[in-house]
């Protein structure tokens, strides 16, 4: 072939192809064992093209300038890649190379072929085209991959690496084996069209559109099935995945096994995290891990532990051991952890502890344990045995936690203690222990040995026995039983007395000597009399009384008799009213009340001031009487000496002053009459 350029220069091309897809930056690694004498395959998207250039019908000799471009056909078609310009290129004796690179997919298995034109070195002219288009062939040494084989497909080739026995059954397309495999018995197979193997040993694709990462032993048998490595696993659902682990089986559809060993996830959607010996058998059930853990009950879960099973639609178990969620009457439970809890009941749910029990409708248990109150046997495992501790047996019944309580009723609670019972509906129990609350709306705080058996009714402390409607009992620490003795009671045993207020020091108070006693020590005693406080310590800002002012006062006071609104009008009181109280005496704190203590003072006062008024007005009368005694004498002498003269007698003789004459005797005795009288009078207290 032949072609002229524009100068003249006929020049002649004898293309010889002899390496292709060699790689530019080459990086060696040692050939398989079975076959030491491969080399490594080539990576890079650089060739390096090598031809011979004849002019004038002798070898070229000299500089020259190359343009190249791919195209995908032998003559037309479309381009690939840019136009490459090599200028410059040494040709010696006809022989030149050149190192073309079109870029990242310029080769993807289509035929290419090169159209190359020529000039001489340095020149400006135009190219001269080199005819045919050279078509590119695969060289031997780049096809040559180590362990790498391709198989005709009717829709796709099928890529074989590895072992010489991995293999793809005939007939299929798109298959992709990328390696491993060991003797006959040990390669890699793939039964179904677009089945892929990473690597391994022993791994089979049965399903189509199936993969087996790596690992050994390993078999999908339903279509798009996936193990992405281990020992022994099974994907045989549609679309199942096993992430690695040994001797796991994912046969529900689109079931997963992430890992672990000997795990069976059979129903569709079902998953399992890990663990080792753990069952999915229901749809959309999974478990996290664990070991020995089964869910029966679709949508169920557990998140670990071991020998927890979930046979409720819905059911939970987070963890713990032993713990059981029961068949239909389970569902939508739930159990945080724990040892060896049961629900029974639909909603029930136990927090954690042990040897709980939730077998109410949308009952509680929180969490405890203790001694066990007695034994079942649950359904769906015969092998598991539960000791009950707390049960929460009535539907929306609560036990928040302690040991070996019992929540009967519907919406029954416990709170915690021990060997509690709230039997009846709505009961509560707050904690202690032995308590009973058996009636309906019956409550014990806490304490021990209480009954609260009437509905409604409350019993606290020790033995105290609320078995009336709406009875209230509160028993101190004493062994005897305190009962309520008719409905609506309110009972206190306090052997140390009682006591009310919200200071350090109670504003009442009952106590041993009194009934009720208040923060400054005033006290009703067991007799009934109210006793009011009186210490000077308790006192302060004395100041004197008026006595005089104060009985002006009293004696202004209206004192009426009256009867109290609240009372039957057959009783009736005296005294004053509380505005004028205040009004008179300014005490107590408002106009409302009287005091006892005012009213007694102002009476002790008054009593006080009328007695010295009394003691003055005694001294006076004494005086008055001496007074009298004096003149009663006198009198007496004057009458007797008056009788004598005038009898004519004469008296006998004695020294002294002569009498008087008759006349002003009698005026003398008349005047003492008088004066006598006057001051016997009656007077006005405290006067003069």
């Amino acid at each position: 072939m032949s072609r002229s350029d524009p100068r003249g220069l006929a020049l002649a091309l004898a293309l010889a192809l002899s390496s292709s897809l060699l790689f530019g930056s080459a990086t060696l690694r040692a050939a398989p064992e079975r076959a030491p004498e491969r080399p490594e395959a080539a990576t890079d998207t650089a060739i390096t093209y090598q031809g011979q250039l004849s002019q004038a019908g002798r070898p070229a000799q000299g500089s020259f300038d190359f343009e190249v471009r791919l195209y995908d056909s032998a003559s037309g078609g479309s381009q690939i890649g840019d136009t490459l310009q090599l200028d410059g290129v040494p040709i010696r004796s006809g022989v030149f190379s050149l190192g073309l690179d079109f870029g990242p997919g310029a080769f993807d298995g289509s035929p290419r072929h090169l159209a190359i034109a020529v000039r001489p070195g340095g020149g400006s002219g135009a190219y001269t085209p080199l005819a045919p288009r050279q078509a590119l062939s695969p060289a031997p040494l780049a096809l040559a991959l180590p362990g790498l084989r391709t198989q005709p497909g009717a829709g796709s080739p099928n890529l074989i690496g590895g072992h010489r026995d991995n293999a793809a059954a005939a007939g299929l397309s798109g298959v992709s084996i990328g390696g491993g495999g060991a003797a006959a018995s040990e390669a890699n197979r793939a039964a179904s069209d677009f089945a892929s193997i990473g690597g391994g040993h022993s791994n089979v694709v049965y399903g189509r559109l199936g993969v087996i990462g790596g690992g050994g032993h390993n078999a999908t048998q339903a279509e798009a099935s996936t193990i992405a490595g281990g020992w022994d696993n099974a994907a045989n659902g549609y679309g199942a995945v096993v992430g690695g682990g040994a001797n796991n089986r994912a046969s529900g559809d689109r079931t997963t096994i992430a890992g672990g060993a000997s795990n069976i996830a059979s129903a569709e959607r079902a998953s399992i995290g890990g663990g080792g010996f753990n069952r999915v058998t229901a749809s959309h059930g999974s478990i996290a891990g664990g070991a020995l853990i089964t869910v029966t009950g679709a949508f169920g879960s557990v998140g670990g532990g071991q020998h927890n099973q979930v046979a409720g639609p819905g059911g939970h178990v987070g963890g713990g051991a032993l713990n059981q969620i029961g068949g239909d009457d389970g569902s939508f439970g739930t159990i945080g952890g724990g040892q060896a809890n049961a629900i029974l009941a639909p909603h029930a749910t136990i927090g954690g502890g042990g040897f709980n029990i939730a077998s109410g409708y949308a009952a509680t248990v929180g969490g405890g344990g203790g001694d066990p109150q007695y034994y079942t046997l649950l359904p769906g495992d015969p092998g598991i045995r539960i000791m009950a501790s707390n049960t929460a047996e009535g539907a929306w019944s609560t036990i928040a936690g302690g040991g070996s309580n019992w929540a009967q009723g519907p919406g029954a609670s416990v709170g915690g203690g021990e060997s509690n019972k709230a039997r009846g509906a709505y009961a509560t129990i707050g904690g202690g222990e032995a308590n009973q609350a058996a009636g309906e709306h019956a409550t014990v705080p806490g304490g021990e040995g209480n009954l609260a058996s009437g509905s409604w009714s409350l019993a606290a402390g020790r033995n105290a026995r609320a078995t009336h409607a709406g009875s209230f009992v509160w028993a101190d620490s004493q062994a005897a039983e305190m009962p309520s003795r008719g409905a609506d009671q309110f009972v206190v045993r306090a052997k140390g007395g009682l006591w009310f207020g919200d200071r350090a020091i109670p504003d009442v108070a009952f106590l041993d000597w009194g009934l009720i006693t208040t923060s400054t020590d005033a006290y009703l005693s067991w007799g009934g009399v109210w006793t009011n406080a009186s210490d000077a310590a308790l006192k302060r800002d004395f100041a004197s009384v008026d006595g005089r002012d104060l009985l002006d006062r009293l004696a202004a006071l209206p004192i009426q008799t009256w009867r109290y609104r609240s009372e039957s009008p057959a009783i009736r009181h005296i005294g004053p009213t509380a505005q004028d109280f205040q009004a008179a005496f300014a005490l107590s704190s408002d106009d409302r009340h009287i005091g006892t203590v005012d009213a007694d003072g102002v009476a002790l006062a008054a009593a006080q001031t009328l007695y010295a008024l009394s003691l003055a007005q005694a001294a006076r009368i004494d005086a008055l009487e001496a007074d009298h005694r004096t003149l009663e004498t006198r009198v007496s002498g004057l009458e007797a000496r008056l009788a004598r003269l005038e009898s004519g007698t004469a008296s006998p003789a004695a020294p002294g002053p002569s009498a008087p004459p008759r006349g002003d005797l009698a005026a003398i005795g008349l005047a003492a009459l008088l004066g006598l009288a006057f001051s016997l009078r009656p007077r006005r207290p405290g006067g003069a």
